[in-house]
């Protein structure tokens, strides 16, 4: 019989090991596991610092970049507000001297007008201290050649000077043309004697405010005279520059205004014409019956006018409160209407005769031995006269003035 522990390729080992006691086995086991779990928290840090390398590598690198950036950012900035310092600067530099500039073409402009003026001045002076020809009153213009006064070119003045001279005189003829129609006419000759040199300045407006209308007045009066016998004596009451005496040299014409443009004008007030009694064929008033008394103006007219005799009138349309009352009143005065036109938009043309006068259809027997007063209360009692204060009112409430607004 075999052994118990014996088989066939199988025998129990020569040298049997000793038999570790219970605490030397948990020693063992500890020291094992020990060992184990250091292995194992090496290979985690030695992971966790791979990991660290591959997170912290771009990490680095952005962090490189970013502080590599700011320095180019801090100068791109200090550059740009570098920049615009110097654009501050260089602007306030050009602002500076352009005010510079400004200011002394504002200075040297001012010096040239004033040059102007005083030239303007100076050749005025030298105009009144040379001697007026005296011209006979009841004698026709000389046939000399008209001195025409050509507008002043305003050769060496920037387009801002023209502006401020053009603003100036557009003020100053607002003003005097203010003053023509709401003063009585002896105040306005006597204005006008004084400074002569406001009559161009009025003018000059003038001319200016009717270039603008379609057709100027006279030239209508002009073509109406030329159809009449050469012997003619035609009237021209408040004439300006006597364009009817230039236009019409083979006929009798009279020019008459405050002041004596040229050699063809006699300066006088319109009530107090320096002409004998019913010596004119044809008066004429273009846009010319201003003033406060241009009732005055109307009577002086009848006065020197023939039995007859021919009145034109040309005035603004505006001016007209009451066109049909504005004609019954001068029939008031004495004259007959024949005929007006209308049809332009900015002045209507007003055609009179005159009548016998007034004053003979009394008998002057009637009249004989009666005193002033009662030969005027007897003429007031028939209805042939009115009060003249009455005839004031109601002219100028007729006819209102012609003024021009601000611009």
């Amino acid at each position: 019989m075999q052994p118990l522990f014996e088989a066939s390729g199988w025998a129990l080992p020569k040298s049997i090991a000793q038999q570790v006691p219970p605490n030397e086995k948990k020693k063992i086991k500890n020291a094992v596991q020990t060992t184990k779990e250091s292995q194992a928290t090496k290979e985690a840090d030695q992971l966790q610092a791979e990991l660290a390398k591959l997170n912290d590598g771009p990490k680095k690198q952005q962090d490189k970049k970013q502080k590599n950036k700011r320095p180019l950012e801090e100068t791109k900035r200090q550059k740009a507000n570098e920049g615009s310092v110097q654009k501050k600067q260089k602007n306030v530099i050009q602002n500076k001297q352009k005010d510079v500039i400004q200011n002394k073409q504002k200075a040297d402009q001012k010096k040239k007008l004033q040059a102007l003026l005083s030239k303007n001045n100076n050749v005025e002076k030298n105009q009144k201290s040379k001697p007026e020809q005296t011209k006979p009153a009841h004698s026709g213009p000389s046939k000399t050649k008209p001195a025409q006064t050509k507008p002043a070119i305003d050769e060496g003045l920037t387009p801002l000077q023209r502006k401020m001279k053009e603003k100036l005189s557009g003020a100053r003829f607002r003003w005097l043309n203010e003053q023509l129609y709401t003063t009585p006419g002896n105040k306005s000759f006597s204005l006008f004697q004084e400074k002569p040199e406001l009559f161009d300045e009025y003018h000059e407006g003038f001319r200016h405010q009717v270039e603008s209308w379609p057709v100027n007045p006279v030239d209508i009066i002009i073509g109406q005279l030329k159809s009449m016998p050469k012997n003619t004596v035609i009237a021209d009451l408040g004439c300006g520059d006597a364009m009817i005496a230039q236009s019409l040299k083979k006929h009798n014409v009279l020019s008459f205004d405050l002041i004596a443009k040229n050699e063809l004008v006699t300066a006088c007030d319109i009530s107090k014409l320096p002409l004998e009694p019913e010596s004119v064929d044809v008066a004429v008033f273009s846009l010319s019956l201003m003033g406060t008394n241009y009732l005055d103006f109307l009577k002086e007219a009848h006065r020197v006018l023939k039995v007859g005799g021919e009145l034109k009138i040309a005035e603004v349309v505006s001016r007209f409160s009451d066109l049909d009352a504005f004609i019954t009143l001068l029939e008031e005065l004495g004259y007959d209407f024949m005929d007006k036109e209308d049809d332009n938009k900015m002045f209507v043309m007003l055609y009179f005769t005159k009548r016998p006068n007034y004053n003979e259809e009394v008998d002057q027997e009637m009249l004989a031995g009666l005193s002033k007063t009662q030969i005027r209360s007897l003429k007031k009692g028939a209805g042939i006269t009115q009060s003249n204060t009455k005839l004031q009112k109601k002219a100028q409430s007729l006819l209102k003035p012609c003024l021009y607004k601000k611009r």
